[in-house]
């Protein structure tokens, strides 16, 4: 994800925001509510600076990796749903929710190590929504040996393109002198793959909260350093995954991304590919319910 220009990778999905960067010199977030009323949650330190994560329940871990633009707050259902049976891991990338932005050169590859080593654990499943899944892929492929299951929703790749960039460059641009960082969440809120979680007024409102709390990463001067990337790229490597995948897609996403879960699940040999009904890109606040039971039957397998 490369929030700094506008150039648009699979690791921008759910969060367009390399297209949305401005060059401004300072900035301030904003405030988040309290969301892990019981439980463990904390700071791990890494060589580039610390990492915010909230873990509760107990038994086989798995770790959920949320979309770019939004912070872990996306996971609330399955953080309760999935910690009734395992141990969950919810944590910020970096430099989203309370994670602050990196001192260096970092990857999120070398930064969910660090975490997972940092919390002992030795073997995960790693459950990706759209940015948050090409971390996962680059992770599998790194680390195949410490990864169990992959579930893969919406999900980005890297070394994939998603069409469509040049116009969101512009219009975000547009967007700015319109109105500031507000009105760049806004039009942010507007692309096609965010509309169907748009239209429901329960689940907008949320997305527009957290999106708005993390309007600082959208500026350049925020985030001097963008994570490294896999080389090569995961998108020639996906048949050297290893792990049992499960891909999900919405119906209603685009077709860039319903087109690329079809390629995940033509080129992971151990993977099963289910469309959930009625669903757009953000399928973890959209569909709870069937996103869960789904996740929860695939990894009890």
């Amino acid at each position: 994800m490369t929030h700094g220009g506008t150039r648009l990778t699979a690791g921008s999905l759910a969060g367009l925001a390399c297209a949305f960067a401005v060059l401004l010199s300072s900035c301030a977030s904003r405030p988040e509510a309290a969301s892990n009323p019981s439980g463990d949650s904390g700071f791990v330190h890494t060589a580039a600076g610390s990492l915010y994560f909230e873990s509760r329940g107990s038994g086989d871990a798995i770790v959920l990796l949320h979309a770019g633009s939004l912070d872990r707050r996306i996971w609330d259902s399955q953080f309760a749903a999935f910690s009734r049976h395992y141990r969950v891991i919810r944590y910020d990338l970096r430099p989203f929710g309370k994670s602050p932005p990196s001192t260096r050169a970092y990857s999120n590859v070398d930064d969910l190590r660090t975490l997972l080593d940092s919390l002992h654990v030795t073997r995960v499943s790693l459950v990706g929504l759209s940015y948050g899944g090409l971390v996962a892929i680059d992770f599998a492929l790194t680390y195949p040996h410490l990864v169990e299951n992959l579930v893969l929703a919406g999900s980005g790749v890297s070394g994939y393109s998603i069409p469509g960039e040049d116009e969101i460059g512009v219009r975000s641009r547009s967007a700015f002198q319109r109105g500031g960082l507000h009105e760049v969440v806004e039009e942010w809120l507007r692309v096609p793959y965010m509309r169907p979680a748009m239209e429901r007024a329960d689940v907008a409102a949320r997305i527009r909260t957290i999106a708005h709390q993390n309007d600082s990463t959208w500026l350049r001067s925020y985030r001097p350093f963008e994570p490294t990337g896999l080389q090569p790229a995961a998108i020639d490597r996906l048949s050297q995954l290893t792990p049992r995948t499960l891909v999900l897609v919405g119906e209603r996403d685009i077709p860039a991304i319903r087109e690329l879960a079809d390629t995940l699940h033509a080129r992971i040999h151990q993977s099963k590919l289910v469309t959930i009904p009625g669903a757009g890109h953000i399928l973890s606040m959209e569909a709870p319910d069937e996103f869960n039971r789904n996740v929860l039957s695939f990894l009890a397998r």
